[in-house]
Formats: structure tokens, C-alpha cells, sequence
């Protein structure tokens, strides 16, 4: 049956996340030619933990803190430093744009290329998934913002 219908010997799936329906999907199958790389989803435990400080300070070194302060310190100097969710899918085509041109910049100063991410077809794809799910809540952009932009 699977070679009648796809012309192939085996179908290989990468990093299924454990407990998501297409795993359980995959793991009833019958099919002796499948293979299934599951990978665990990640969370966050607050056993335990009451406040984001305590998961905070539990869960990075104080190293990493003091680094993430000191970066944070040096953006609030330079303005004012804001987070938002964005669901609203008329907004995300300027925020994809800008993502577009920061990265090309970035890759053009490290003298990389990357010619999949600038593909018409991956614009698009980000697009179109921000417009169908944005609203729903299944899909957000986030910005991180200097000075409102």
C-alpha cells in the first residue's frame, strides 16, 4: 500500500513532537517502514516555584543573569524598551519586512548567505500563516521594541 500510493520504501519522520497528534497518528500505523524521530516539547515546571523570579534565578547561572542584566541596562539607556504580542495580521507584513532587511544585513556584515530564507515562497509561507492563525492566538509575532519602533 505505501509503495502503491507514494513510490516509496520508507517514510522518515523528524523531530514529532511527543504527545501531539501526529504522533499518535503515526504510532497506530501499521506500516513496517516507518520510522519515527519523536522529540520532547518544551515547557516550563512550576512545581514548586510561585513567582517568575524563583524560576528565574532557578534556572539560569548567575553568570547569565548578570550578562542579561547588563544588556538590558544598556538598551534602557538608549531609550525606552517595550515587548508586545502582536496578533493583529495587518501589522505583521511591516514586521516581516523589517525581520527580512535586519537579516539580510546581518548576513551581508558576517559575508553568509542564506538564499532559502529570502525565497518569495518563505515570505509568503510566514505571511499567509500569521493571517489564517494570528487572531486565534495559535500563531503571535512578538516585537521587542527600542523607542517604539
Amino acid at each position: 500500500m505505501l509503495r502503491a500510493n507514494c513510490r516509496c520504501d520508507r517514510l522518515e519522520f523528524h523531530d514529532v513532537r511527543s504527545n501531539s497528534l501526529l504522533e499518535t497518528v503515526l504510532s497506530k500505523s501499521l506500516v513496517p517502514a516507518l520510522s519515527i524521530h519523536q522529540q520532547a516539547a518544551p515547557w516550563v515546571s512550576w512545581d514548586g516555584i510561585h513567582t517568575w523570579e524563583a524560576y528565574y534565578r532557578g534556572s539560569l547561572s548567575s553568570s547569565r543573569r548578570s550578562d542579561l542584566s547588563r544588556k538590558r541596562r544598556r538598551l534602557q539607556e538608549k531609550g525606552t524598551v517595550s515587548f508586545e504580542a502582536v496578533t493583529d495580521p495587518t501589522r505583521c507584513d511591516a514586521i516581516l519586512d523589517w525581520m527580512f532587511d535586519q537579516k539580510r544585513e546581518w548576513l551581508e556584515k558576517a559575508g553568509l548567505r542564506n538564499d532559502l530564507i529570502f525565497a518569495p515562497e518563505y515570505r509568503s509561507f510566514l505571511s499567509a500563516a500569521q493571517a489564517e492563525f494570528g487572531p486565534s492566538g495559535n500563531r503571535i509575532v512578538f516585537t521587542l521594541k527600542l523607542d517604539d519602533r
